[in-house]
């Protein structure tokens, strides 16, 4: 039996999930605190299937990342794909180690991400450079482990492989 057309549904679903959460509102004192769904959904998929999401589907959902929050076209597909990238480059040894060192890499991984979007902001003259982007990549950090336990269930519930 082909299990394909339940990866695709389910890396679908979670991606769309991920991106919802990036857009909910939140209170003004808790903007800094969201983690970086995207980034960390992507980074799960291309970790644990790297031969089925890549640098494409980083690519898409950046567009409407980019799409959602109104920024500038592919100010996010770049960021999530050079991430995608380096989560590619890096998954066997990544996804063999623990959720300490897989804590470290998403918060690196979020991190980019932000400082790819700052550098893109900054050269269309835009930048709101602050050091709370680093409350971010922590909160991401911070919730990697319930992330990863969540999105492993919905593998081996949905046989994605």
């Amino acid at each position: 039996m082909d299990d394909r057309g339940h990866s695709f549904w389910v890396v679908l679903l979670t991606l769309f999930l991920a991106l919802a959460l990036s857009v909910y509102p939140l209170p003004f004192w808790a903007r800094w605190l969201r983690p970086d769904w995207a980034v960390m959904v992507i980074c799960f998929w291309v970790l644990f299937l790297p031969n089925r999401v890549g640098v494409g589907w980083a690519w898409l959902a950046g567009l409407l990342m980019d799409l959602l929050h109104g920024s500038y076209l592919g100010q996010n597909a770049f960021a999530l794909s050079i991430v995608a990238y380096f989560a590619h480059v890096s998954h066997q040894r990544v996804r063999m180690s623990g959720y300490r060192k897989q804590a470290v890499f998403i918060f690196s991984m979020v991190t980019v991400h932000i400082l790819l979007g700052q550098w893109v902001q900054n050269l269309m003259g835009v930048a709101d450079i602050s050091l709370l982007v680093v409350l971010q990549a922590l909160t991401s950090a911070l919730s990697w482990p319930l992330l990863h336990v969540a999105m492993t269930y919905l593998c081996y519930r949905f046989v994605v492989s």
